[in-house]
């Protein structure tokens, strides 16, 4: 009777920084891993800057800040009706809590960030969004 040949045995996983023994599915050690996540982030963050900083990203920015001058200049020549910054502050920012961040930035037309941002107080919105944002909580002025 014939006996197969034992398998021979596989070769350790070393970390491909150091050497050190790793374990299976891994190519680094938690240290080497940790210095090449650091460094490829530093590089990362010097992209976005370099994009951030980008003619096509001006050219955006430049198109936001337009568009919402003329928004803001159209609604104080409208003479709609407004709500006062008593009201705002004490009636309706108050229950914004209870709407989602989608909800308001859909609503406003305005990023995540800076409706998260109206969410928690921690900015806040032109008078123009106010009526919008009265809407969207239920607020009903009593006149």
């Amino acid at each position: 009777m014939d006996v197969p040949p034992p398998e021979p045995p596989k070769p350790p996983r070393i970390c491909l920084g150091c050497g050190a023994p790793i374990i299976y599915g891994k190519n680094f050690c938690s240290s080497c891993g940790a210095d090449i996540a650091r460094d490829e982030l530093i590089k990362s963050a010097k992209r976005g800057r370099i994009a951030a900083q980008g003619r096509d990203a001006q050219a955006r920015r430049t198109e936001t800040q337009r568009r919402n001058a003329n928004a803001q200049l159209t609604w104080e020549k409208s003479g709609q009706p407004k709500i006062s910054d008593e009201v705002y502050r004490n009636e309706i920012q108050p229950r914004l809590a209870g709407v989602t961040v989608p909800t308001i930035m859909s609503a406003l037309n305005v990023c995540a960030s800076y409706a998260a941002d109206i969410r928690r107080r921690k900015r806040r919105p032109h008078a123009r969004h106010w009526e919008t944002l009265a809407h969207l909580v239920g607020f009903r002025e009593s006149r």
